[in-house]
C-alpha cells in the first residue's frame, strides 16, 4: 500500500507558510478554509462542512477566464465547471489541514444498442480523493450532483461511507 507522512488532522499550521499564501494572494481562501473548519472534529466532518458550502455553487461548462480561477470560484463567480469544483474543495481542505488531490477521468459513459459501453469527451470528469490513516485514499465528489453520473455518485458515497466505517472500526479496536 501506499505510505503517506502527514500532520495529523487538527495539528496547528506553520505560521510562515501561511504568511507566504497571504502574501501570495490565498489571505481570503486561508480565513475561509479556517472558517469552515471551526468547530469541525474529524476529516469526515470536515469534508461534509465544504461539500455543503459548495453546494449552493452552480455548475456550467462555459466558466469565465481569471488569472486565478478558483479565487474567483470561491468568491467571485460561485460557478464553473468540475474542474474548479474539484481544485476549491482540494484547496480549502489542504488549507484546512487535511490531505486532498484533484483527480481525472471519466464517468462510465453510456451503454449503445450493442450492449458496448462508449465513453465520450463530455464523461470527462474531475473529483478529490482524501486521505484517511489507516484507509487511504477516499474518493470524493464536490461537482453538484445535477452533472454527475449515477454510477460515480453512487461510487463516491459507498467509499465515504466504507471510510467511515473503517475509521470507526479501527477507533473501537484502539480502546
Amino acid at each position: 500500500g501506499s505510505k503517506m507522512a502527514a500532520a495529523p488532522f487538527g495539528a496547528p499550521r506553520d505560521p510562515a507558510a501561511d504568511a507566504k499564501l497571504r502574501s501570495h494572494g490565498y489571505a481570503r481562501t486561508l480565513a475561509l478554509a479556517r472558517r469552515l473548519a471551526t468547530g469541525v472534529e474529524s476529516q469526515v466532518q470536515l469534508t461534509r462542512r465544504v461539500q455543503a458550502f459548495l453546494a449552493s455553487y452552480r455548475y456550467t461548462t462555459h466558466a469565465r477566464d481569471h488569472v486565478r480561477p478558483l479565487d474567483a470560484f470561491l468568491f467571485k463567480d460561485r460557478e464553473g465547471s468540475c474542474q474548479h469544483f474539484a481544485g476549491a474543495a482540494a484547496l480549502l481542505l489542504r488549507l484546512a489541514g487535511v490531505p486532498a488531490r484533484v483527480a481525472v477521468g471519466f464517468a462510465p459513459g453510456t451503454r449503445d444498442s450493442h450492449d458496448r459501453w462508449v465513453v465520450r469527451d463530455h464523461d470527462a470528469h474531475a473529483w478529490v480523493e482524501v486521505w484517511y490513516q489507516d484507509v487511504g485514499w477516499v474518493a470524493f465528489d464536490p461537482t453538484p450532483r445535477v452533472t454527475q453520473s449515477a454510477g460515480l455518485a453512487h461510487a463516491s458515497a459507498l467509499a465515504v461511507a466504507l471510510a467511515c466505517f473503517l475509521l470507526l472500526a479501527g477507533a473501537l479496536a484502539l480502546r
